[in-house]
């Protein structure tokens, strides 16, 4: 067989590609030969793509929180869970506000937080570790939220309205009370999304760097050989 772009050589004779399906092969070491070639270039385009046949064998990527995958799937699960929610964010900013935007703002969410515990545990499976450090992180992240809103403004809006009772009847007041906060909170968020992403990302880096168990665990076994 030829490997020159565009033609296929066959019983001594240059033929294009698309004509070769119309050819009637009779020898039989020629049509080996030929579909040898064609699954060798299908696994190779297979590794090109960081694809693998255990990856559609194990439980579902994005549906499963059970079982263990490695580094490689991992990786694959993380860009596509990426991409849905850059999908996610255009379809919710084109439909605008509405009661149609909170009811599917409110499902995503619990979906990506169930694609998020399926991709995230299974890695952590495949480290001979459970869904701790997962929630662990999810703790983490909504403290440091809230530390971020009371140090932007958020304890001076307190203390202001514990000081000032007769603020609560007095509607213009309050009104430049949270104007205040607002305004200093909006200050401070650039901030406090620099931080919110460090978490996550590290914890990703970790679980796409490290090395998982080899042989068995108790979360099932490593059908992937090389991490």
């Amino acid at each position: 067989i030829n490997s020159r772009k565009g033609f296929i050589k066959l019983n001594n004779k240059e033929r294009p590609r698309y004509s070769c399906k119309r050819l009637y092969i009779k020898d039989l070491n020629t049509r080996l030969r030929l579909a040898k070639f064609l699954f060798g270039f299908k696994a190779l385009c297979m590794r090109k793509l960081f694809l693998s046949p255990s990856l559609f064998l194990s439980p579902p990527l994005f549906l499963s929180p059970s079982g263990r995958i490695p580094r490689r799937s991992f990786i694959i699960g993380v860009a596509g869970l990426a991409i849905f929610i850059v999908l996610q964010l255009f379809v919710l900013r084109y439909l605008g506000m509405g009661m149609t935007n909170f009811f599917l703002t409110l499902a995503l969410f619990f979906l990506n937080f169930h694609i998020i515990m399926a991709v995230y545990g299974k890695r952590l499976h495949d480290l001979g570790r459970s869904f701790w450090p997962l929630i662990g992180l999810f703790s983490l992240i909504i403290i440091v939220w809230l530390l971020m809103i009371l140090n932007y403004g958020g304890i001076e809006y307190f203390d202001t309205v514990m000081a000032h009772p007769e603020y609560a009847g007095n509607e213009e007041e309050m009104k430049k009370v949270l104007n205040a906060y607002q305004d200093k909170l909006a200050v401070g968020m650039p901030k406090a999304r620099w931080v919110m992403a460090i978490l996550p990302t590290l914890f990703t880096l970790w679980l796409a760097l490290a090395p998982g168990q080899e042989g068995d665990n108790r979360y099932g076994g490593n059908s992937v050989p090389t991490k």
